[in-house]
């Protein structure tokens, strides 16, 4: 797993050049456990084990008002936004942006960063036997 840990770094630190005001991101599994962070200022093992706690809630909220899968989840703090997307099957991606941030270029440039995090995480999990 260690170079897929290398390859899900360089691509979240590619995120914050892409799109300005972004101010970290993290990856984790979905049972909380961090894969890969480039944040600064937040404790990237809480927030892993907290965004795997928003993928657990937001899909279960997604499947009671059948709305399908789980996507993305937002929030919005005086100070800016926390969103998390889900990435394959085992991943969370959160990425941490100021209130400054531009959402539109910011989902644009996530959404796809969450498929190539997927799939090499999913990749490896699948070649390793998965997590359980």
């Amino acid at each position: 797993m260690d170079n897929v840990e290398h390859e899900v770094l360089t691509e979240i630190r590619i995120l914050r050049d892409r799109v300005r005001y972004v101010s970290g991101s993290l990856v984790s599994r979905a049972d909380g456990l961090l894969i890969a962070h480039d944040t600064h200022g937040v404790q990237p093992e809480g927030m892993a084990a907290l965004s795997a706690t928003t993928l657990g809630l937001s899909e279960r909220i997604a499947l009671e008002a059948g709305h399908g899968r789980f996507q993305e989840a937002l929030v919005r703090g005086s100070y800016g936004y926390v969103v998390t997307y889900a990435a394959g099957t085992y991943a969370v991606l959160t990425v941490l942006a100021t209130a400054e941030s531009n959402l539109g270029r910011l989902h644009l440039e996530a959404r796809a960063l969450a498929d190539r995090i997927g799939s090499l995480v999913d990749a490896a999990e699948g070649a390793a036997g998965g997590w359980r």
